[in-house]
């Protein structure tokens, strides 16, 4: 694989007042309407875990939602079907102020030393934690299943898509009821998305291609989980990350990591600021203990293009 990507280097941080509250109330007016009319439409309560968009012309526009509720899959609601009911109710689209946040997140990113140039723009209330992974870029056919060939993958069929030097990410508060809510960051990482399950066989998952299990090797499509130690978790790490976890992590789960940071999301406008080719985990792991209401704007940047940016 052509090496697309640089060592993270962005300091693991929370950036308190990132974003103001007026724009924030902005968000949070669109976000709760639009759980208006779904519930309208769907004549029962319903959850957006995300609001989706993607980037037309010179902008972010809205794109879709994964939503889900009380007998009800998570499934994905294109833009397309949401304006619809929106026309069936008389009701409004919103979320016109996506066309102006990447100007304001890129220039405060800018003012606290952190300069990126945004790729991904989301909003997040997920219903659940999930496993130690990275973010970034995606190989093609993730999600199918594992080749015969496994664990060796032809390289012309297993390739990154849109390959992007990403700088960092981050979650902004938005609207938060969970003290403990945060995302445990390692030191270890990978330049492509994948996920960590060590304390776990494979048995046919999805996304099974990109997920590394219980003794299989950590180097697939041309890369590594890099500084990976082959040792247990540092006693000191294991003690600090079990707090946050209420005793709920194993150190098998944690094998061959160390701990970076812990970043709480705490109050309204906060920014939880990490590289995005480190593995990190949502906290708490609990499904009891999991806040449903943790609404959070998530981006992923990259490293800024100076030919286009001079």
């Amino acid at each position: 694989m052509h090496q697309f990507w640089t060592e993270p280097k962005h300091k693991s941080q929370t950036i308190k007042g990132f974003l103001d509250q007026g724009f924030i109330n902005k968000i949070l007016k669109d976000y709760q309407h639009a759980k208006s009319v779904l519930t309208k439409s769907y004549r029962r309560p319903i959850d957006i875990h995300e609001v989706n968009t993607k980037f037309y012309k010179d902008h972010f526009i809205l794109n879709e939602f994964k939503i889900g509720g009380d007998g009800i899959k998570q499934s994905n609601l294109p833009v397309e079907r949401y304006e619809k009911l929106c026309r069936r109710l008389n009701e409004r689209v919103g979320f016109e102020w996506f066309k102006d946040t990447q100007n304001i997140l890129e220039d405060k990113f800018k003012k606290h030393n952190i300069p990126s140039e945004l790729v991904t723009l989301n909003i997040h209330n997920l219903p659940n934690s999930f496993e130690i992974h990275t973010d970034g870029v995606n190989i093609t056919h993730r999600d199918k299943p594992r080749p015969d060939s496994f664990p060796h993958y032809p390289e012309h069929k297993y390739v990154p898509i849109e390959p992007q030097n990403f700088s960092h990410q981050g979650l902004i508060t938005l609207q938060n009821n969970g003290p403990k809510n945060g995302t445990i960051i390692f030191d270890q990482w990978c330049p492509i998305s994948t996920y960590l399950v060590q304390d776990e066989n494979y048995n046919g998952h999805y996304k099974s291609n990109i997920r590394f299990h219980r003794g299989e090797s950590l180097e697939r499509f041309g890369v590594k989980v890099n500084g990976y130690t082959n040792t247990d978790l540092p006693d000191e790490d294991y003690d600090i990350i079990t707090k946050a976890t209420d005793g709920s992590i194993t150190k098998e789960k944690c094998h061959g990591l160390t701990l970076d940071e812990i970043l709480l999301f705490g109050d309204p406008g906060n920014l939880s600021v990490w590289a995005v080719k480190k593995y990190h985990l949502p906290v708490p792991l609990g499904r009891d203990d999991w806040s449903q209401n943790r609404i959070m704007l998530q981006y992923e940047a990259k490293e800024i293009n100076k030919e286009t940016k001079e």
